[in-house]
């Protein structure tokens, strides 16, 4: 198999990493002159450099980020709102890196020109018309002045190209422009003193206007540091056209951000200062586009921001590029037939991305400063009093659990402090325990849900006597059941057989299978289900309906792709 990857950004540079990793040959077209590290500090969250070690990137990326240690959200006065452990700290396995966008770049490029035999990065190349076949995809190749200069053919194309992407403007050619939020961001970093832990990010602000500061190079305790920072401040109508092209190398006017400036207070860092020593900085208004209803067309898909471009709110836009690209080098890997291929993509990443470009939209996680600021515009003396600490909680959770990356709930601060020993290790959920004390009561039976990752939802499941799962169909999920105890009697398309403690049982997508209890006794089992968020959804939906009556359970369903059979005349 041959891929053509066009666009040469973090995406489509990490799609041929994973790509020759599966032994997959590929071929990468960047219409810029030359791939070169621009641009400033961004998070690359933990399910991503989780993705990026398995290509042997982590020491690469120690060597040239900082490891997040804290993130803490503040009103525009500097009083605190929410505070949390980040990456390794956190109790993820990998850590969160904050990093300059140009040096991940350069990580991954330096890592395709050493790993790949010949060159396979060509730049002033813009790929252009396409036609595709039975048999693979024609591409014709321009150069920046808009000459013809080669035709490529491979097995798919990948656009990669970013959020004006020419190959979704092909294949969606009646969509229009990105949709502009009327929210103008500023960009820069420079040296500065560290501050806090040397390794803390604040988030500070409301609905109006936010202040974002954190260092992006490691430094010597007492030595100052590159630090990031941005400022975001509504300045137009949503919907109305941005006052200039969504660009993020454009240089910013000091003018049209001083206004927004002084209404920050940030007890730990002279915003104002930090801004005014910036040489240079960059602007770029708050676009993004409507979540599409498909991505791949054939031989053709789209991945990164050419696919989802979301607000970067939530340190999500690098790191979903990243998930994007391992799932689609999987997917390509797993069968001979390209086209199921892309199509086996589309159903584990769209959903997933659908819902982060939606939840950016309405804040990410930035939101609970929002709801303080609403609530509490002239700031607070106890931030309890304004909103609960788990309504705050909420609202952070929930978005991690919407794009993945999502650990167990730290403990409260200034609440008895947890104790980790050898039996309570980081990304290990003990038996007795669920994710987010969550229990769900389905159909009579109890569900905890055990773990909730990109790619792996697991709960353990108890069947009281003569409850079932009546037969149903997922249409894009493989199921595992593993009997713990008692007997189950597992009805998989015409037939049925019982499963006792010890069996592990496989229920294929697309084919209709039912659970019954019909033992007496009560049986337990642990669920296995990939990709996951969709039945995630539905089990919170269901749990939460005043009464579980068959149509209403049936109605949910059909809306998080499970389809129940109707039952026997």
């Amino acid at each position: 198999m041959r891929a053509i990857i066009a666009g040469g950004g973090i995406g489509g540079l990490t799609t041929a990493l994973m790509l020759h990793a599966r032994g997959i040959d590929c071929q990468v077209y960047e219409q810029s002159p030359e791939i070169r590290e621009l641009g400033v500090g961004i998070n690359t969250l933990p399910h991503a450099i989780r993705e990026l070690k398995e290509v042997g990137l982590l020491d690469r990326l120690d060597a040239v980020a900082i490891r997040t240690g804290e993130l803490i959200y503040m009103n525009r006065f500097g009083q605190e709102v929410w505070r949390e452990p980040r990456g390794l700290d956190a109790g993820h396995d990998v850590p969160q890196f904050s990093i300059h966008r140009g040096a991940l770049q350069g990580v991954i490029y330096q890592a395709v020109l050493d790993r790949f035999d010949e060159p396979v990065v060509a730049t002033s190349r813009r790929v252009g018309f396409l036609e595709q076949d039975d048999e693979g995809v024609t591409v014709q190749l321009f150069d920046r002045a808009g000459n013809h200069v080669a035709t490529d053919r491979g097995d798919v194309l990948i656009g990669a190209d970013g959020i004006h992407s020419n190959l979704r403007a092909t294949l969606f050619p009646d969509e229009g422009p990105p949709t502009w939020n009327g929210a103008m961001l500023w960009r820069g970093a420079t040296e500065w003193p560290s501050f806090l832990t040397g390794r803390s990010m604040i988030i500070a602000g409301g609905m109006s206007a936010k202040a974002v500061v954190y260092p992006i190079a490691n430094a010597p305790s007492a030595a100052p540091r590159l630090t990031n920072w941005a400022i975001v401040a509504k300045v137009g109508r949503p919907g109305t056209p941005p006052p200039r092209r969504e660009d993020w190398s454009r240089p910013g006017r000091i003018d049209e951000l001083l206004p927004h400036i002084a209404r920050f207070a940030i007890p730990h860092v002279d915003v104002a200062a930090l801004i005014a020593a910036t040489a240079e900085f960059w602007e770029y208004p708050m676009c993004d586009r409507d979540p599409l209803s498909r991505w791949s067309h054939g031989r053709v898909t789209l991945l990164g921001d050419a696919a989802h471009p979301m607000y970067p709110v939530g340190s999500n836009g690098a790191s979903q590029a990243i998930l994007d690209a391992r799932a689609l080098a999987d997917a390509l890997a797993a069968g001979a037939d390209p086209v199921q291929g892309l199509e086996r993509y589309e159903r584990e990443r769209l959903p997933m991305t659908a819902d982060v470009v939606r939840s950016n939209r309405t804040g990410g996680p930035e939101g609970i400063i929002d709801v303080v600021e609403r609530l509490a515009p002239e700031g607070f003396d106890d931030v309890d009093s304004v909103l609960a600490y788990a309504d705050r909680e909420a609202i952070v959770r929930g978005y991690a659990r919407t794009a993945g990356f999502a650990v167990a709930s730290h403990t409260r601060p200034n609440e008895k402090e947890r104790t980790m020993t050898e039996t309570e290790l980081a990304g290990v959920t003990r038996a007795d325990r669920g994710i987010d004390d969550l229990s769900w009561n389905i159909l009579g039976q109890t569900y905890v849900p055990k773990h909730v990752s990109e790619r792996l939802f697991a709960w353990h499941a108890t069947f009281p006597a003569e409850t079932f799962v009546p037969p149903h169909i997922h249409p894009t999920q493989d199921e595992l059941v593993h009997v713990l105890d008692g007997e189950l009697v597992i009805v998989l398309g015409d037939g049925e057989a019982a499963a006792r403690a010890g069996d592990v049982v496989r229920l294929p997508m697309g084919q209709p299978h039912g659970i019954f209890n019909r033992s007496g006794a009560t049986a337990t089992c642990l669920f296995a289900v990939a990709p996951t968020r969709k039945l995630f959804d539905l089990f919170e939906a269901i749990h939460g309906l005043e009464e579980q009556a068959p149509e209403a359970v049936v109605a949910l369903a059909a809306q998080h792709e499970v389809e129940f059979l109707p039952p026997d005349e």
